[in-house]
């Protein structure tokens, strides 16, 4: 079955309905609002797939509990074709689309109160005729009528945008949700590669639009393979997780962080020319190497100090993403090659020189 993004014209009172469903149950069985799990559910509770309804109900019944593999065999079981997970991001949208729909509502229900000034302004007008007594006699009833009718609307309209407002930021807070499930890396609660590549062009684009300068460092852990093949890979995860803390807490809070994939993180220094963006990583080098790590509550066993190599490239005026990239690649490979838990750098020199922006104050 191919997954598509379910809301369209009259299909979106449908999607709220479903919204509606599929959340709660969600959350009362402690799974996480991931795109692929909010798929599996809200197609469970569209009821259209007897297939997949009838093993979710056979889970329930027997009390199986909803892991992570249990949400993603029913995903590939029952839903998935191949290409189907890039479009799993379609729910965030689809989300934006509801919350659009409500406002357009709002901005219906508003149009009642311009249409009683308008009536307003037309008695106003028929009283500088010099109204009749009985012309005054029927603006004093239509004024009436008129009030009555706006204050009915009125308690209905008080009511539907108490219920809209609850709406939207239920709404909200599930986009949000999804949007920081699929932007975040759950081992290390970094944001991920694609968030990564995201906010790369993003600082890309003011870099090459403005005299912005950035730079950024690519971090590799020394010797991982050695750390899983020997203690197992919960302690190789926690070794990420770890890594991953002391880089976050080693750079500003603009800097953007993300695990790139296995042991390798990227970092993106805004306003960070190629000088200072080299002292910042060897600031962060040298903090994850003086700590000797240990494992075990009672037995202790120590691991000894991990070390990590780090290659830093900085923006030019003549770059594309895929350059400033490729130099960080080749230095982390130097820093390697070097001997590990070492920084290295490979500052291009652009074609038309630009000034250094040293608005970094200080280093991390």
């Amino acid at each position: 079955m191919k997954i598509e993004s379910r809301t369209s014209g009259d299909d979106k009172e449908l999607s709220i309905k479903i919204l509606r469903q599929a959340v709660p149950k969600m959350t009362a069985l402690d799974i996480a609002v991931t795109p692929v799990n909010y798929a599996v559910w809200y197609e469970y509770c569209l009821g259209t797939n007897p297939l997949l309804k009838l093993e979710i109900d056979k889970l329930l019944s027997s009390g199986t509990s909803f892991t992570s593999s249990t949400n993603d065999r029913l995903f590939k079981e029952f839903l998935a074709e191949p290409g189907d997970a890039e479009k799993l991001c379609s729910v965030q949208s689809e989300t934006q689309s509801l919350i659009s729909g409500l406002i357009n509502k709002i901005r219906q229900i508003s149009q009642g109160t311009a249409d009683f000034s308008d009536v307003l302004s037309s008695y106003s007008d028929q009283l500088q005729d010099n109204p009749t007594e009985a012309t005054l006699a029927e603006l004093i009833e239509g004024l009436g009528s008129e009030l009555t009718q706006v204050m009915q609307k009125n308690k209905g309209m008080a009511a539907s945008l108490s219920q809209m407002d609850k709406e939207v930021n239920e709404l909200r807070n599930e986009m949000e949700s999804l949007q920081n499930e699929v932007m975040t890396d759950p081992l290390t609660t970094l944001f991920n590669r694609r968030a990564f590549d995201h906010q790369m062009q993003q600082v890309f684009n003011g870099a090459t639009e403005g005299d912005k300068s950035f730079s950024m460092m690519v971090v590799d852990i020394d010797f991982f393979k050695k750390v899983n093949d020997t203690y197992g890979h919960q302690t190789g995860d926690k070794v990420i997780a770890y890594v991953g803390r002391l880089l976050k807490k080693g750079v500003r809070s603009s800097d953007f962080v993300a695990r790139y994939g296995g042991e390798e993180f990227v970092i993106i220094l805004p306003d960070t020319d190629f000088n200072i963006a080299m002292t910042v990583a060897e600031g962060v080098r040298a903090v994850i190497n003086e700590k000797k790590l240990s494992i075990g509550a009672e037995n202790r066993q120590s691991l000894g100090r991990i070390s990590v190599s780090v290659g830093v490239s900085s923006f030019c005026t003549d770059d594309s993403i895929d350059d400033c990239m490729a130099r960080a690649d080749e230095a982390l490979y130097q820093a390697k090659s070097s001997g590990r838990n070492c920084v290295k750098g490979i500052e291009k020199q652009p074609s038309e020189v630009k000034p250094k922006d040293n608005r970094r104050a200080e280093p991390a």
